[in-house]
């Protein structure tokens, strides 16, 4: 027995990789998967120009690790854009009266969500779906695989993307389901079906070979994709497989591989393969499904991608994801892979890789201010105790603290030219959380009282600021 690792997975007999069980009853079910999840890393987002009624704007692509993002001081909500991956297609040429599936492309999601500043978040980009010779190859976001390797023909379906409050992926809020892989050539004019699409909930895989559902079921919103159905034999040493919670289910195994199911919510699943002169046909992998009610979640919409297509066209372009409309939308993201490409440009048979956007206002520049309550005359009588400052803070108080209360007392006019200094001019009194200053004149004239009260910031939008006044005994 071999292990490869794969999203926390591995291989074991026969070439298959052993899940984790997961179970959902409802909807609303936050099932841990953190198998599946990696820990979230820091990553440098790049910045985007945000939409109108947004101040800043910060896009994460692909990387092949959970990404984080940390809510700056002061906001409150964020608007959250996900494109699923793309699945890949098939990069085989058609031949006369053969044809070729391309990968489905990813679905998309959007969403308001509530945070706290501070609060960190979870990022997810699903890797693209890669298109045969790469298809055993493992994707970031639970893309299910075909065995890869030349004339495998199947291709594998794409990671999913999403956000998730706290480290892994055990209580996701939006995500957008990927799109199933693309699978090789047809046999006597019987096509096969291509990817499923993806978004609130993942869509079957388009083909049927005979009499038999060659290609994989969408993932719905409790449960896995169901494997392609109908007679293994001859081509199968391992059959498809199902989908499961963030994980497509694999196409099955030998001859022509099948195609892999996309990752999402709950992933799609897995394709026929084919052995060749039957009635069985290659089959796609269906779509990953989306998820869009988290409990911080509200305006939540989304749009389901492309499902693939069959042609006999010797280079098909790819199909486009949900969610081209909108402004943040970089071309080529979550895009099904091509059928056929000329030789040269096989990567366009990949699909487009995932993405996510976080859209927010900042906080504004802090009105905040350093208040101060002093007595009001300018004159101190040469004996007693004397409140000089009643109270001092920030308002808001959410804004800074009072940092330091400095008093001084000095000889002024005649007495200071005179040398005449003495040990103790005053007694002070002083209260670093009230900000109450008294001071207790023993008698001296021409004595200046200086009191100096400085702020400090709480908040990265406050600037400390200094208060100073000063009282003199004749």
């Amino acid at each position: 027995m071999t292990t490869t690792p794969r999203d926390g997975l591995t291989r074991g007999l026969h070439g298959r990789f052993l899940r984790p069980f997961a179970t959902s009853a409802l909807v609303v079910g936050l099932v841990g998967a953190g198998a599946l999840a990696t820990a979230p890393i820091a990553t440098a987002s790049t910045a985007c120009t945000p939409d109108s009624g947004y101040g800043a704007c910060e896009r994460f692509s692909f990387t092949g690790a959970d990404q984080s993002f940390t809510v700056p001081a002061g906001v409150t909500s964020v608007h959250v854009e996900v494109w699923g991956a793309g699945g890949g297609g098939s990069e085989y040429v058609p031949a006369s009266g053969f044809d070729a599936a391309g990968g489905a492309a990813g679905g998309y999601g959007k969403a308001q969500l509530a945070v706290t500043e501070g609060e960190v978040l979870t990022i997810v980009a699903g890797g693209a779906g890669q298109y045969d010779v790469n298809a055993g190859t493992a994707v970031f976001g639970g893309g299910g695989l075909s065995a890869g390797g030349a004339g495998s023909r199947g291709a594998s379906g794409g990671g999913f993307s999403g956000v998730f409050l706290g480290a892994g992926w055990t209580s996701p809020q939006l995500i957008a389901g990927a799109g199933g892989g693309g699978n090789a050539v047809t046999l006597d004019g019987i096509q096969a079906g291509a990817g499923g699409g993806a978004g609130l909930a993942g869509n079957n895989g388009s083909g049927t070979g005979g009499s038999v559902n060659s290609s994989g079921s969408g993932g719905t919103l409790v449960a896995g994709g169901a494997a392609a159905t109908g007679n293994f034999g001859p081509c199968a040493t391992t059959p498809p497989q199902p989908g499961a919670q963030w994980q497509g289910g694999d196409g099955a195994i030998g001859g022509e591989n099948g195609a892999g199911g996309g990752g999402g919510y709950f992933g799609g699943g897995g394709g026929l393969c084919n052995g060749g002169g039957n009635d069985q046909q290659n089959g796609g992998g269906g779509g990953g499904s989306g998820f869009a009610t988290g409990d911080r979640v509200s305006a939540a919409t989304g749009e389901n991608g492309t499902n693939g297509t069959v042609s006999s066209a010797t280079s098909q372009p790819r199909v486009s994801p949900g969610g081209t409309s909108s402004a943040q939308y970089v071309a080529g993201v979550g895009a099904g892979g091509a059928t056929g490409p000329a030789s040269g440009s096989e990567d366009q048979a990949n699909g487009g890789a995932g993405m996510v956007v976080v859209q927010y206002s900042p906080a504004s520049a802090d009105a905040g201010s350093l208040v101060v309550s002093p007595r009001k005359n300018t004159n101190l009588p040469r004996y007693g105790s004397t409140t000089l400052v009643k109270s001092a803070k920030v308002t808001p108080s959410s804004s800074g603290s009072l940092r330091s209360i400095r008093v001084t007392c000095t000889l002024t006019g005649k007495a200071q030219q005179r040398g005449d200094m003495r040990v103790k001019l005053c007694s002070v009194k002083k209260n670093l959380k009230t900000g109450r200053v008294a001071v207790k004149t023993n008698g001296y004239r021409h004595v200046r009282v200086t009191v100096t009260i400085k702020s400090k910031s709480t908040t990265a939008s406050y600037t400390p600021q200094t208060w100073k006044r000063s009282w003199h005994v004749k």
